[in-house]
């Protein structure tokens, strides 16, 4: 593994306090810009002799650092970025966490770290678009929580890994197919079979049926509660080859039960990622399509089919699935 930035190198040449013109032109303050209106104020602290960077006085919660990829020499896609440190000691810790978003992204997050420990680390593989474009690490939080307080970061390092030599084409039409799946065409008793299948999985406690129409199957999901009683596509079965490039579409059927403005949406898992999501109406049909990149692949166990809060508890049926290769990334 070969290491392409370290924070703590940078840091090692840089004066205790705000960042100043006297920094300006180093490499660090290049990579590294206050993210955020108004901006938070980045400051370079010491404990027990090892210095670190404080994001303070934040007004609002998605203020916090934009880290421009650009700036990093020899940077490829593929590279991985893996962020350390820590979080205020005033935050809610159950309900308030550490994550990295796409510049320009206001929803979507990359990666989530929620700081139960007041400890954080994310993780992210460099994408083509990202390039460019730059990372923004900042807070999130959810439920109740209003607070806006200090976080730090103690450690940045960029790495690449040196045994991946040749990217190898998938030549394979369909990876996966709902229509092909031959626990779902052979199943009798829906549940039991469905708990044990490879490629599917139920998320949560909603009932999953089993049916068939024009001789092709279909999966509903009823009683459901909550947005995360869901249905997730596993990868771990599916053989993915890193540096490749897959897509996954799904289509559906809403239920009569859903809102007027439902919508239909996938997460990537661990993370709850909200990636692509379309509206639809009660009993009209849907299609969604997620290009899944290398980071994604990397990050996520599982791509969950899910609907939004507001129709949480709607009724959908799932119509196919399929997941097919659609090129490499250049190296």
């Amino acid at each position: 593994m070969t290491i392409l930035h370290d924070l703590q190198e940078q840091l090692e040449d840089v004066s205790i306090g705000k960042f100043n013109n006297s920094i300006a032109k180093s490499l660090l303050v290049n990579i590294i810009r206050p993210w955020g209106n108004p901006e938070p104020v980045i400051s370079v602290r010491e404990y027990d002799g090892v210095r670190y960077i404080s994001i303070e006085n934040r007004i609002l919660d998605d203020s916090g650092i934009e880290l421009v990829l650009s700036a990093v020499p020899d940077l490829r896609v593929g590279d991985k970025i893996s962020i350390t440190g820590r979080i205020g000691e005033d935050a809610p810790l159950s309900n308030w966490g550490v994550c990295m978003f796409v510049k320009g992204e206001e929803v979507g997050h990359l990666d989530q770290h929620i700081a139960p420990t007041g400890l954080y680390n994310v993780n992210h593989v460099i994408d083509t678009d990202e390039l460019e474009r730059g990372l923004v690490l900042r807070t999130v939080q959810w439920g109740e929580s209003t607070s806006v307080i200090d976080f730090y970061v103690d450690s940045i390092i960029i790495t690449r890994q040196d045994t991946i030599t040749e990217i190898v084409e998938d030549i394979r039409p369909v990876v996966y197919s709902f229509a092909n799946d031959r626990d779902i065409l052979t199943s009798r008793t829906d549940r039991p079979v469905f708990e044990g299948n490879n490629f599917l999985r139920r998320s949560g406690v909603p009932e999953v049926h089993i049916s068939e129409h024009n001789g092709k199957r279909m999966l509903t999901l009823k009683k459901r509660a909550k947005d995360w009683d869901a249905i997730d596509i596993l990868f771990s079965s599916m053989d993915l080859i890193r540096g490749n490039i897959y897509k996954i579409s799904v289509t559906g059927i809403m239920g009569d039960d859903a809102p007027e403005k439902a919508t239909v949406l996938f997460q990537g898992i661990p993370g709850f990622s909200w990636r692509s999501n379309v509206q639809v109406r009660p009993n009209e049909e849907f299609r969604i399509e997620h290009v899944l990149s290398p980071s994604e692949m990397e990050s996520w166990t599982s791509l969950r089919i899910t609907t939004d809060g507001a129709s949480s508890q709607s009724t959908f049926t799932i119509k196919s699935i399929e997941v097919k290769p659609v090129g490499v990334v250049n190296a």
